[in-house]
């Protein structure tokens, strides 16, 4: 669905063009594009090996989850917790989370458009942030991830 080859503009131009009777779609793929960020924000930015941080997030899943994994990789290294990267963290846990878990299990697989548009929008921010805050620390998530054999070493 995503490639690496893709860009942060291309990517979410291509996400809010899904409108109208798509905007759920749009709500999905903003969802899924900031699993993918988060990810590999998490893989990028951690202190540990990339194959233990790779290991540890393989079947990770949820903005608690995330949350929690970018704790244990991240926050040890910038002193950064995921909900202060994000923006909307609450927004986008509870609104955009929670409307991407409706859709993809039935439960509500017609929102208005407005609200779908919405909770797409918060998402699509948060991926931003979270790429503006790779950036930031010289990682470039849609590029090839650097490979980390040994720990970094930690400030203390």
């Amino acid at each position: 669905m995503f490639f690496v080859s893709d860009s942060l503009l291309g990517r979410q131009e291509l996400i809010r063009s899904y409108t109208g009777k798509q905007a759920a779609l749009g709500t999905l793929l903003s969802v899924v594009d900031f699993e993918w960020t988060v990810r590999r924000a998490i893989i990028a930015l951690g202190y540990l090996p990339t194959k233990d941080v790779r290991t540890d997030i393989e079947k990770c899943s949820g903005a608690a989850a995330y949350k929690d994994k970018w704790k244990k990789h991240v926050s040890p290294r910038f002193e950064l917790s995921l909900d202060s990267v994000v923006p909307d963290w609450l927004a986008l846990k509870d609104g955009a989370f929670s409307m991407r878990h409706k859709i993809a299990h039935g439960a509500q697989v017609n929102p208005k458009e407005a609200d779908a548009i919405e909770k797409r929008d918060i998402a699509l921010h948060s991926s931003e942030a979270i790429c503006r805050f790779a950036v930031a620390h010289g990682i470039d998530l849609y590029a090839r991830l650097p490979i980390r054999r040994k720990p970094v070493e930690l400030r203390r």
